[in-house]
């Protein structure tokens, strides 16, 4: 339902490019203003010849873990390339529910999401990630993802391949714009989805610019990076990495400073 809720809060959003129309448009229904700022390029990988590899053990794999709607994306293409698809004996799982529905929307059934805390920690707290020893397991994920997953289940005593389907990078973009409405004061609150985007996004505006504004997370970890980099507000945790919690996030930060 719309609002003027957040009429006068400037929000800073730093998915990818494609990636954050559904939570830009959930912040100007609310009466927000929505400015978008890609700290993350996915983009796809050069040399494929060590993914043409693990995919050839497709058809052997008995779970696939997709850990991103970029990994469904382009994880996907590259079997379409390949005129490859998962065997219907696979059991596949996903981190959280946008990955899910991306799966869902191309016809793969899902067979595991977490129910609450969307990340490999999540994850891994599932009942069918406790019994997986002997299972051959593809982790279809982006260039240099977190090791968690993956070292988890090999200790777990699976046969772990990583299909490497996509890499991220820092965007070419102009960051003019999003120093002068710093500057002006017109961003108020910001949001970022991976400590990695963190990263990229104070390397491209500056700590110092961007440290008077709290920064909306999806989970602890990414939460303790901002923390860790000097924000004097500090992190906010979205219940999260999904558009409506990261909105409700915003709007519980607006109602505490409205109460002060």
């Amino acid at each position: 339902m719309a609002s003027n809720e957040l009429s006068g809060i400037g929000v800073l959003v730093t998915r990818p490019v494609g990636q954050s129309d559904a939570l830009c448009a959930l912040v100007e229904q609310h009466g927000g203003q929505a400015l978008r700022f890609p700290v993350l390029a996915i983009k796809d990988i050069d040399d494929t010849t060590t993914l043409d590899d693990i995919l050839n053990t497709l058809a052997t794999m008995d779970m696939a873990i997709f850990v991103s709607v970029n990994a469904v994306e382009k994880g996907l293409q590259q079997l379409a390339r390949r005129r490859q698809s998962l065997s219907a004996k696979t059991t596949v799982a996903c981190i959280g529910p946008s990955s899910a529905e991306a799966l869902r929307q191309a016809g793969i059934t899902v067979h595991c999401v977490p129910p609450h805390r969307f990340d490999s920690e999540g994850l891994l707290a599932m009942d069918i990630m406790q019994h997986v020893q002997a299972k051959n397991i593809i982790i279809f994920r982006g260039q240099g993802g977190r090791p968690t997953l993956g070292e988890t289940l090999s200790q777990r005593g699976a046969q772990v391949s990583y299909a490497e389907c996509y890499s991220r990078g820092m965007p070419d973009i102009d960051a003019g714009p999003v120093i002068k409405a710093l500057k002006n004061n017109e961003v108020h609150i910001g949001m970022v989805s991976s400590a990695e985007g963190l990263h990229n996004l104070i390397q491209m505006i500056g700590i110092d610019k961007l440290k008077a504004i709290p920064v909306v997370v999806p989970s602890q970890r990414v939460a303790d990076a901002v923390n860790k980099a000097g924000f004097h507000y500090g992190a906010i945790v979205a219940a999260n990495a999904g558009d409506g919690a990261m909105l409700e996030a915003i709007r519980l930060w607006h109602r505490q400073q409205k109460a002060l």
